[in-house]
């Protein structure tokens, strides 16, 4: 029977002591992460001085240990903080809101001196606290707290979690008085995934938009866009062909960027 060019190539990739696709793309993303701390002082000084605090337990109920998701993890916060602090930080002694808060990294590097962070979980709300900030046990679809009552709303990274985008978004509008700022995956097609065994106790992404879907979805909430950007976690290599290697086989689980908006109640 005659083999394909790709059971031709795992043949090979076998003899050489590589055992996997996945074994040839964690160290190419390794290298570029690696590659990343060497070439960027300010990075650097943030993985050995600040991120060892938040990194290993940052969503609270999972403990981090796997290379590859705390090189993306540390990337990732870093990246995401620092657009946050270079838009509206430091915050000083303004009242903020963290929905959907794992634990005190936003709050913390913002400087935050009046802040909630708010989560259903417990381990998180208890995080919190142990963080030094203030902590609500809430579904962020409906938060407990009264009309225009914080000046910022953070929400990063949970939008695609949700069952109703939009219901959350409109939530978030409710409780601001000022700017919600909202980062979600960067990808270039929506997909919309399907329940996963364990769920709810499982984290996973239900909805995951692309930008002129997510552009729709904020259509029919109740804000308007005054800000739009992109968070580049990821250093992407300059070969073409490493790119699309990693185009499709890491992108998919590991999002290269981040959508940012910095929305305004309307």
């Amino acid at each position: 029977m005659k083999l394909s060019w790709l059971q031709v190539f795992k043949k090979l990739a076998r003899l050489f002591g590589i055992p996997s696709r996945g074994y040839v793309t964690s160290r190419i993303v390794l290298r570029q992460y690696e590659d990343k701390i060497m070439a960027n002082p300010e990075y650097r000084q943030w993985v050995k001085e600040e991120a060892p605090r938040w990194l290993a337990n940052h969503w609270g109920h999972v403990i981090v240990s796997d290379k590859l998701v705390l090189a993306h993890l540390t990337s990732q916060l870093y990246e995401l903080t620092e657009m946050i602090r270079r838009r509206i930080g430091p915050i000083g002694d303004t009242l903020i809101l963290d929905a959907g808060a794992s634990d005190g990294l936003f709050l913390t590097r913002l400087d935050a001196e009046r802040a909630v962070g708010a989560n259903f979980r417990k381990v998180c709300a208890t995080k919190i606290r142990s963080d030094g900030h203030s902590a609500c046990l809430s579904d962020i679809e409906a938060l407990p707290f009264a009309d225009n009552t914080f000046d910022y709303v953070l929400c990063c990274e949970t939008v695609e979690h949700v069952l109703n985008p939009i219901s959350v978004i409109d939530e978030l509008a409710r409780v601001c008085r000022g700017k919600i700022v909202l980062t979600i995956p960067w990808l270039q097609e929506t997909r919309i995934n399907g329940r996963p065994k364990g769920w709810p106790e499982a984290e996973t992404h239900i909805f995951e938009f692309c930008e002129s879907d997510f552009a729709k979805i904020l259509s029919f909430a109740k804000v308007r866009v005054s800000y739009q950007d992109r968070v580049q976690v990821f250093p992407e290599p300059r070969n073409p062909l490493i790119q699309m290697c990693l185009r499709r086989w890491y992108y998919p689980s590991y999002f290269p960027k981040l959508q940012y908006y910095e929305l305004e109640p309307s």
